[in-house]
């Protein structure tokens, strides 16, 4: 994977990490919350987890792994 490619999926995953912040922010700045809020909480931080690992992933050089296997 060219570097190119990979600066352009970091790009797209802090674009996907500042909306699932503000989501975040939105969901605790209420103090009562329906099952289907607590549960799309619950996959949004999820989400960040998966974020997370990608960008381990990436550093570790296992990237280009992961691209190959998603484009497939």
């Amino acid at each position: 994977m060219d570097q190119a490619a990979i600066l352009k999926r970091i790009t797209e995953l802090r674009d996907e990490i500042e909306l699932v912040v503000r989501e975040n922010l939105a969901y605790d700045a209420y103090y009562t919350h329906t099952v289907k809020e607590k549960n799309l909480n619950v996959a949004r931080m999820l989400r960040l987890q998966e974020i997370k690992r990608e960008l381990d992933d990436m550093k570790t050089g296992k990237f280009q792994e992961a691209n190959k296997s998603r484009n497939m």
